[in-house]
């Protein structure tokens, strides 16, 4: 058996990259069996005016789980931002050592032309 609840709806589209969605009803939780919880989402797919939500079944499961990945999320964008900043700031340095080196060359050739001694 599934819980469930259909929210109709409809899109208006202000521009060509822009649309709002109005929610025209949202029906009361609702038990049905495997077959029409298919063929609802089915419909749904095709004619596109509405969306079929499923109640978890254990809702403290379900709040456990999302706070669990969210949490699992936001630590490895963190440490993949870590890891890019660190990188950036690597080449960064790699780049000035570079750009000094390449300063110093240039005065060295510049005094050996010049016939200035350092």
């Amino acid at each position: 058996m599934h819980s469930i609840a259909i929210i109709t709806f409809h899109d208006t589209y202000l521009s060509h990259d822009d649309m709002e969605t109005i929610v025209s009803s949202v029906s009361k939780w609702t038990k049905i069996n495997d077959e029409e919880f298919m063929l609802l989402q089915k419909a749904s797919e095709k004619f596109q005016d509405f969306k079929v939500i499923e109640q978890p079944q254990d809702i403290h499961e379900f709040i456990r789980d999302k706070i669990e990945l969210y949490n699992t999320t936001v630590a490895a964008e963190l440490l993949k931002a870590q890891k890019k900043k660190a990188t950036l700031e690597k080449r960064k340095k790699t780049k000035e050592e570079s750009d000094k080196q390449s300063k110093i060359e240039m005065l060295q050739k510049l005094q050996k032309e010049l016939g200035i001694n350092p």
